[in-house]
């Protein structure tokens, strides 16, 4: 028994010893091997003395007995936003109303919501912009609203009953005042990019209102803005220019064209505006020459296209019929409808045809016989006061020349077949529909009735590089003046053989 004690005894004080014969390496190694040697619960005690903002919760071995946080409730995702039901039209009715037309824009508008049609198969938008001093009914305001056009029970009359709507686009809101410039092309474009998103539909289509005046384009022109292009503004002292205009609607429709475009405007349908939007739309209507003050009858328009099969070629056969109706006994009164897809064959047939005049009029005798014919024998169109515009007919224009330079009637021929392609109708008061297609080209500004002036705006003449020139002027080398006199027609028609 006493040798079993001293054996403990001594085995006892050699492990005591031997701790005193680690070296200094050895220690160090047994210190670290401990401290990775360390539970999870010390881990994490450790974390929290490091981030004071962890809490006991991050322990794997927290007691079943703490509390638990409940985890947060789900924050419901918005739901997205109705997609607007697709109609068979949206037309939107561009209404420059910043001059002496406002009576009429008042008129016609409530002529708007006279007619009768279902809103959510054809919707209506009217961006309207008001003057001051012409008409003081309904509020007199005076800046740009967009209203939705809605039926009114009780026909047509005086008070307006459509609601205006905000408009992101244009920056309109419906409850307060905005003035815009009705000239500017962004607004052309931002009314038609609004009418496709917040109103998608099959067809659009675009209906320019106010004063027209066919070709005309920059601030350089001859005559002042009242005269010029289309969306004649007051407020600002601007216009909308051809180029501008096509390239509004362009931006507007994000490459798609308009299935139909009408000009309840003055010298809407001539050569240089067709050409202009042809990559534009698909078929536009209305008429070469003036329209009286009360312009289109938009309660028959709608009502008549609402009880149709709604197709664009019905559209525009109902823009004729309604304008017919009225004007039947105005003198001068015509309209037409253009498959716009055929006017480049057209323009190159009557370019053509155009330099094979020009090259008959080698001097003043018979340069003195063409121009008597074109201006006192061929139909045109212009208005009554001077300084004019003046507009020769196409057709009239072919026909005429080529009875005087019978070598040329084969290309008259040919620039006529390609008219009736163009001009898909055609309607005149004076009973030439059977014969005419209505459609004109600039022929010059009179300054007295017959009297021409000498030279031409720089905006018509080829190669003169004028800013905002339009297609037809800057591709014609057959018709339009040109800038190195290169024998175009009228080139010839108008130099001095002396």
């Amino acid at each position: 028994m006493k040798k079993i004690l001293l054996i403990f005894t001594i085995c006892t004080i050699f492990l005591s010893c031997q701790n005193t014969f680690f070296s200094k390496e050895d220690t160090e190694a047994h210190t670290v091997s401990v401290k990775e040697e360390k539970s999870p619960v010390e881990n994490a005690e450790t974390d929290d003395s490091e981030e004071d903002n962890q809490t006991e919760d991050d322990s794997c071995e927290q007691d079943e007995t703490d509390e638990v946080d409940s985890p947060p409730e789900p924050v419901p995702e918005p739901e997205p936003a109705p997609i607007p039901k697709v109609r068979e039209w949206t037309v939107v009715v561009y209404m420059a109303a910043d001059n002496n037309l406002e009576p009429s824009a008042i008129d016609d508008i409530n002529e708007l919501e006279a007619a009768d049609f279902d809103s959510d198969i054809v919707t209506v938008l009217v961006l309207v912009d008001r003057a001051s001093g012409y008409d003081a009914s309904n509020g007199d305001w005076t800046d740009t609203r967009l209203l939705k056009i809605a039926h009114d029970e009780n026909g047509k009359n005086t008070t307006i009953v459509s609601p205006r709507i905000d408009c992101e686009e244009l920056g309109l809101i419906a409850a307060s005042q905005t003035e815009l410039d009705m000239a500017n092309k962004s607004v052309l474009s931002g009314v038609l990019t609004f009418s496709r998103r917040a109103y998608p539909a099959e067809k659009t289509a675009l209906i320019m209102w106010g004063h027209g005046t066919g070709w005309r384009s920059s601030e350089n022109s001859v005559c002042p803005a009242s005269d010029k292009a289309f969306a004649v503004d007051d407020t600002t002292g601007t216009y909308l220019s051809l180029p501008k205009f096509a390239s509004g609607i362009a931006a507007g429709m994000g490459g798609k064209k308009l299935d139909f475009c009408g000009f309840d405007t003055c010298f809407g349908i001539c050569f240089e505006s067709m050409y202009e939007i042809k990559s534009c739309a698909a078929l536009a209507a209305g008429t070469s020459g003036v329209v009286p003050a009360d312009g289109w009858d938009y309660e028959q328009l709608l009502n008549t296209f609402f009880a149709s099969d709604k197709s664009a070629n019905n559209f525009a056969e109902c823009a004729s019929e309604q304008y017919k109706k009225q004007y039947s006994g105005y003198k001068y009164a015509c309209f037409s409808i253009v498959s716009l897809s055929e006017m480049e064959n057209l323009f190159s047939l009557f370019d053509d045809f155009s330099i094979s005049v020009a090259s008959k009029i080698t001097g003043s005798s018979i340069q003195e016989s063409a121009l008597s014919i074109l201006k006192n024998q061929t139909a045109g169109y212009s208005v009554a006061s001077y300084p004019s515009d003046y507009y020769l007919d196409v057709y009239d224009m072919t026909l005429k020349m080529s009875d005087l330079f019978p070598s040329v009637f084969n290309k008259g021929a040919a620039v006529r077949d390609a008219l009736s392609q163009a001009i898909i109708y055609s309607w005149n008061a004076d009973g030439s529909a059977t014969s005419r297609r209505s459609l004109g080209v600039f022929f010059n500004k009179y300054y007295a009735a017959g009297i021409a002036y000498a030279s031409y705006d720089p905006l018509y003449i080829h190669g003169s590089r004028e800013s905002d020139q339009t297609k037809f002027v800057i591709n014609s080398t057959g018709y339009v003046p040109s800038q190195t006199d290169s024998g175009s027609l009228l080139d010839v028609l108008f130099k001095s053989f002396n």
